[in-house]
C-alpha cells in the first residue's frame, strides 16, 4: 500500500495486512514461490508530510512500514509480526511512533535513521533476530516507556546520533541492553537493564554519556558463549566522561564496571546492596567487580576503596578520590 499524498490518515480500524495470495500464486506459477517476508505493507515516499498510520497490523513482508523523507509522520497502535524489518523511518523529521508492538523480525525491529525530532513512546520490540531498536545518524530522539526484550542483537543500538534521551526503557534478555557508539551526550534515565548477555550498557567512542536513576542487573556474563572477552554491567571502550548517577547494580555475573582504552568514568553514586560508591577515574583501564551483595562494614569499605584505587591508578599513576559508604 503506497501513500502518495500529503495529509493522509491511514486508519486500518483493526484490520491486518498480509502478503497477497495472488502474489504467492504468481510466484508459484513462475516456479519462484513467494516467501512470507516479501514486499512492503505500507510505503510513504516522496517527501510526504502529515501522514498518520494507525490501528492496523501486518504479518510477513520485507518491511512492514517504510517511510522515506518528508515530515510529520505518526505511527500509532500498529502491530507487526514476522517481517524482515518491522518499521523503517529514513530521513523524516518530526516523527511519532506510539503504542506500537513489533515481534519476531528477521532483522531489526524498528530502525530510525537520518531523522530529526523523533518520539518513540510505549513501544514494544520483542524477539528480533538483530537489534530491537536502531537509532542511526539521527538528532533529537526521545525514547519513553519502551520495552526491548529477547532480541538476539542489542535491545537499543544508538550510533552516530546526538541528543538521544531514553526515559523508562526496559531492556532485558538481549545481547547488550543499550549499545552506544559515537553518540555523544546520550542520556539514559529511570531505565532497567536486566539479564542481558554481554553488558547492561556498553559505550564505545562516545563522550558525555549519562546513566541516571537506573538499574543494571543480572548481566549473564558468559563471554565464551557470546564471543567477547569481558562482560559487565557497564562496559566502556575509548569513552570519555561516562557518568553513573544513582545507579543500582546487582547480580552481574562477571564485572560490574569495565573501562578500556583510556576510559574516563565518573561514578557519582552507585548503589550495590548496602554499599554506596563514588569515584572518578580518568584515562585508565579499569575492571571492577567490587560491588557485591554483602553486608556493609568497615572491612567492606576498606577493601572496596583499596580495589578501586589499585585498579584506577594502574592506568595513569594518579589515585582517584574514592568514597565508599554504607546505605543508611
Amino acid at each position: 500500500m503506497d501513500v502518495e499524498a500529503d495529509s493522509v490518515v491511514l486508519d486500518g480500524r483493526g484490520h491486518a495486512l498480509t502478503v497477497a495470495e495472488s502474489t504467492r500464486a504468481y510466484g508459484a506459477a513462475l516456479g519462484m514461490p513467494t516467501p512470507d517476508q516479501f514486499g512492503e505493507a505500507v510505503v510513504v515516499t516522496g517527501g510526504r508530510s502529515n501522514v498518520t498510520i494507525a490501528n492496523l497490523s501486518f504479518e510477513g513482508f520485507d518491511s512492514g512500514i517504510r517511510a522515506t523523507g518528508g515530515a510529520d509522520l505518526s505511527v500509532v497502535n500498529v502491530t507487526g509480526t514476522n517481517a524482515v524489518t518491522g518499521v523503517v523511518i529514513d530521513g523524516v523529521s518530526r516523527v511519532r511512533v506510539m503504542s506500537t508492538t513489533i515481534l519476531d523480525s528477521a532483522g531489526d525491529g524498528l530502525v530510525v535513521q537520518n531523522a530529526t525530532d523523533v518520539t518513540i513512546d510505549a513501544v514494544t520490540v520483542d524477539a528480533s533476530w538483530m537489534a530491537g531498536i536502531v537509532v542511526n545518524g539521527s538528532d533529537r530522539v526521545s525514547i519513553q516507556a519502551t520495552t526491548v526484550s529477547r532480541n538476539h542483537g542489542d535491545g537499543l543500538f544508538v550510533t552516530d546520533s546526538t541528543d538521544v534521551v531514553t526515559v523508562g526503557l526496559v531492556a532485558s534478555d538481549n545481547a547488550v541492553g543499550i549499545l552506544v557508539i559515537a553518540a555523544d551526550g546520550t542520556t539514559v534515565t529511570a531505565s532497567t537493564l536486566d539479564r542481558n548477555s554481554i553488558a547492561g550498557i556498553a559505550v564505545l567512542r562516545a563522550d558525555g554519556v549519562i546513566v541516571a536513576d537506573s538499574t543494571i542487573s543480572n548481566t549473564v556474563g558468559d563471554p565464551g558463549a557470546v564471543g567477547v572477552e569481558r562482560t559487565a554491567g557497564l562496559l566502556t571502550v575509548d569513552a570519555r566522561n561516562t557518568t553513573l548517577r544513582d545507579v543500582r547494580v546487582f547480580g552481574n555475573h562477571d564485572w560490574t564496571i569495565v573501562g578500556l582504552d583510556s576510559a574516563s568514568i565518573v561514578v557519582e553514586r552507585v548503589i550495590a546492596g548496602s554499599t554506596v560508591v563514588s569515584f572518578t577515574a580518568t584515562g585508565v583501564s579499569i575492571e571492577l567487580h567490587f560491588l557485591v551483595d554483602r553486608p556493609c562494614s568497615a572491612s567492606t569499605v576498606a577493601s572496596v576503596s583499596t580495589e578501586i584505587e589499585r585498579q584506577a591508578t594502574a592506568g595513569d599513576g594518579v589515585a582517584p578520590e574514592v568514597t565508599v559508604t554504607c546505605v543508611r
